[in-house]
């Protein structure tokens, strides 16, 4: 959703109006997983953050962001560029919030 993100930021949009445009671009078996949670939830007035916790939940475990977190702590640059580890280190950051 990082991309989507920043496509909703770009556009100016808050709240409910970044979930319709953001579900509108799910396919597959995330366009499967909006259609349930729309017959379970009151879609018309979902925010955006309580629209990321559902899409997290359902598709970022826990498990995943334990290790993402680890990587993060485990960062080196080693030999690469700073360039290189300063990305890398932005893209990780965010797991190692709490």
């Amino acid at each position: 959703m990082g991309m989507i993100s920043s496509i909703l930021d770009s556009m100016g949009l808050v709240g409910h109006d970044r979930v319709i445009c953001a579900t509108c671009v799910l396919r597959d078996d995330a366009r499967t997983w909006w259609e349930v949670v729309s017959q379970t939830r009151d879609k018309a007035v979902m925010d955006w953050k309580e629209f990321m916790q559902l899409f997290n939940e359902k598709y970022y475990c826990d498990v995943a962001k334990t290790a993402k977190m680890n990587e993060f702590m485990s960062l080196a640059q080693g030999n690469a560029l700073v360039t290189k580890y300063v990305t890398k280190f932005d893209e990780l950051a965010k797991f190692a919030l709490d």
